[in-house]
């Protein structure tokens, strides 16, 4: 960056467009605080779940089962889960 000339004028460049302002023109720009970190806690019940059966269900309905089956395992820590989905269970595994 080069200082204002004589007469206070900047040169300063947008991409490819350069153009001179006045230095009382430009204003600082405050840099953007660090995010603050929140957290929740999550109440669950019971034990949870190692397994979903989901054999006779429908597509949506057992999509919808998986899903809260898997955030459920997520949120309690499990690295492993079974669904069942047709004749014989399916390990998933998450690495």
């Amino acid at each position: 960056m080069q200082p204002p000339d004589a007469s206070g004028l900047l040169q300063v460049a947008f991409d490819s467009l350069k153009m001179r302002i006045h230095v009382n023109d430009i204003v600082p720009i405050n840099k953007p605080k660090a995010p603050t970190h929140s957290f929740a806690s999550i109440l669950l019940e019971g034990n949870p779940k190692r397994e979903l059966d989901v054999r006779g269900l429908y597509g949506n309905e057992a999509l919808q089962e998986v899903d809260r089956f898997i955030d459920s395992a997520i949120v309690t820590g499990l690295h492993q889960v079974d669904i069942i989905h047709g004749k014989a269970p399916v390990r998933y595994e998450r690495r």
